[in-house]
C-alpha cells in the first residue's frame, strides 16, 4: 500500500506530465463539447460504480482484520465476479499502468483538476498510457484473487489534491 501511495504522489507531483494530461483532456473535452474544468469536483455522489453486480467488502480508512490487526485502506475493495468489466467512472487520460505486488495490475486515470482514480487487481487491460477514455469505457477486467475462483476483487481509490478520498462518497448511492 505504501508503494502504491508513493507512486501516486510521485505521479501527481510531476507537474510537466500533469500539464500535458490536462491539456490533452481539455482538447478532447472541447472536441466533445464537454465542460473543460471542474468535472470531477462536481460529481461527488454522482459517479457510476467501476463494476456492476458487486458489493464493498472493505471500506475506506482503518479496518480491523479477522486477526485483530488494523489496516488503513486507501480505497475500497469491491467483491464481484472474475472477468467482470471495469469501467472508467469519468472521462480522463490514462496517466499510468503498472504492476505492484499485492495489488496486481493498476490503472490510474487523471480526470483533471488534480483528481485521479485508481483501479487495481485488474487484467486484460484495454487501454494504454496517455490514452483518453470516456466515462463508462471498459478499461480492463477484474482478476481473480484465488486460484480457480469465480470471484474477483477490484481495489478502487479516489485521489484529489494529493489526498486519499473516500470513494463511496463519490459513487452513486446503491439501493
Amino acid at each position: 500500500a505504501d508503494q502504491m501511495e508513493k507512486i501516486i504522489i510521485k505521479l501527481l507531483n510531476d507537474e510537466k506530465a500533469a500539464i500535458r494530461r490536462e491539456q490533452s483532456l481539455a482538447k478532447k473535452r472541447s472536441q466533445k463539447n464537454k465542460k473543460i474544468s471542474g468535472n470531477f469536483s462536481k460529481m461527488k455522489g454522482k459517479l457510476n460504480w467501476p463494476v456492476n453486480n458487486s458489493k464493498v467488502i472493505s471500506k475506506f480508512g482503518k479496518n480491523k482484520t479477522s486477526l485483530g490487526a488494523v489496516i488503513d485502506n486507501a480505497g475500497i475493495d469491491i467483491l464481484t465476479t472474475k472477468n467482470n468489466q471495469v469501467l472508467a467512472v469519468l472521462d480522463g487520460v490514462v496517466s499510468m499502468i503498472t504492476f505492484i505486488r499485492g495489488f496486481g495490475n493498476i490503472i490510474i486515470i487523471d480526470h483533471g483538476d488534480k483528481f485521479s482514480t485508481v483501479y487495481a487487481m485488474v487484467e486484460n487491460i484495454q487501454v494504454s498510457e496517455n490514452e483518453y477514455v470516456n466515462e463508462d469505457s471498459i478499461i480492463a477486467r477484474v482478476s481473480t484473487y484465488e486460484k480457480n475462483s469465480k470471484r474477483g476483487i477490484l481495489h478502487f481509490e479516489v485521489w484529489g489534491n494529493q489526498k486519499k478520498l473516500n470513494p463511496e462518497s463519490w459513487l452513486k448511492k446503491r439501493k
